[in-house]
């Protein structure tokens, strides 16, 4: 979410959180947001992220290992205005125009679970407005149960630099953008 305020130029109104899983990344960018919105294709994701923006916290049950389980509770940062973020069931390959636009759109370990990332990275500028920002956080660990090898960008012995194969197409779109920031990050599921 930092991220992301960092590298936003035009006002810091709207923000658009793709793949937004169960809502930690969209409550952090709420922080710096007047407005977020929180997409996800699983209902049950975007289910337990309202329970969060409602409760401020909630119960769940955490893998330990086997079928051994320990329940845990998360709470939500009290600082943050939970009324600003709103949880959306959506497809990242098909959004709807209804959004509208944003100053930054957040897609993390995203497009490489993408059936069709290429079709997604021409649709998705359209959703910026003027001087809005795109942060793309990807491991690009391909796999072929989510995106066909046909659709992989990079991660090939042809093109094995996705970074790089990723920015070529995102100059190349309707609404071109260029790279302003380029870094390695830690990938950590917890």
């Amino acid at each position: 979410a930092k991220l992301c305020s960092d590298h936003t130029v035009a006002p810091k109104k709207r923000a658009l959180d793709i793949g937004c899983a169960v809502g930690a990344s969209s409550f952090e960018l709420a922080k710096y947001f007047d407005e977020v919105v929180g997409i996800d294709y699983s209902q049950h994701f975007v289910d337990a992220a309202n329970l969060m923006k409602e409760c401020g916290s909630t119960e769940f049950e955490s893998l330990v290992r086997g079928n051994v389980f320990k329940t845990c509770v998360t709470d939500l940062d009290q600082s943050i205005d939970r009324s600003r973020v709103e949880f959306q069931q959506g497809d990242a390959c098909n959004l709807s125009p209804t959004l509208g636009k944003f100053d930054v759109i957040l897609a993390s370990n995203l497009l490489c679970r993408l059936p069709n990332p290429r079709k997604f990275l021409n649709e998705v500028p359209r959703f910026l407005n003027p001087g809005g920002s795109l942060v793309l956080i990807s491991p690009y660990s391909w796999l072929e149960e989510y995106t066909p090898v046909s659709e992989w960008i990079g991660g090939t012995a042809e093109t094995p630099d996705s970074g790089a194969a990723v920015e070529a197409i995102l100059r190349q779109v309707d609404v071109p953008l260029k790279l302003t920031h380029r870094q390695e990050m830690d990938f950590v599921i917890g």
